[in-house]
């Protein structure tokens, strides 16, 4: 298994890749919870495999979370400057005994907060779109049962993904009407080309059973 299965959404329990014939999912071991059933049109297990746990593992971005690290690296920039009052010579480790224990952690903590907050600071955020909606930067990142938004001239649409071709290449194309056959290309709408325009999505949570 190429990633590790997250926590049930609903009831924090364990869940486990299935496979019933040629259908792959992951269910929940504690409420049940399910994903959609993967099925490799080419026969490649693996591929269908790995879209069930990537489906599985899809927690939609909240506004909350980016405002968390906004936090932590305020609260990092705090302890920074407590601990930089300490001159250094006074920290090294046979002063222990003259200061008092910890104050080797101190001295640790004093080079290591500023990489941190730099790594914090570096790192780049999934945009705190409303609703859980994200923007489709890669192939691989939508799965049947997603919602896609769009705009087609001045009017905007929602659909229901209902099928992925080559999922995870650049040759992806992502199905939202079966019967006439409308689709998006993946390429495409990284680069907002095509009819469709401003292209996002919100994962579909796993629905749990009754």
């Amino acid at each position: 298994m190429s990633e590790k299965l997250k926590p049930c959404p609903f009831c924090g329990h364990s869940a486990a890749l299935e496979s019933v014939g040629a259908d792959h999912f992951v269910m929940c071991d504690g409420c049940c919870a399910e994903t959609a059933r993967f099925q490799s049109p080419t026969g490649d297990d693996r591929r269908a495999i790995e879209h069930a746990i990537a489906a599985w593992n899809k927690r939609a971005q909240h506004a909350g979370e980016a405002r968390e690290t906004v936090d932590l690296i305020g609260k990092l920039r705090a302890a920074y400057e407590k601990v930089s009052v300490y001159p250094e010579d006074r920290m090294r480790p046979d002063a222990v005994v003259e200061l008092g224990p910890g104050f080797t952690d101190l001295l640790e903590l004093r080079n290591l907060v500023p990489q941190a907050i730099a790594a914090l600071a570096a790192a780049p955020q999934p945009a705190a779109l409303p609703e859980g909606w994200q923007p489709i930067t890669a192939p691989g990142q939508v799965s049947i049962g997603d919602k896609l938004k769009f705009t087609i001239g001045d009017k905007q649409y929602t659909e229901t993904v209902k099928d992925v071709l080559d999922p995870g290449t650049d040759r992806e194309e992502i199905i939202y009407n079966m019967r006439r056959n409308y689709y998006l290309i993946t390429s495409m709408c990284m680069q907002n080309k095509g009819s469709q325009k401003n292209v996002s999505f919100r994962p579909a949570a796993p629905q749990p059973r009754e």
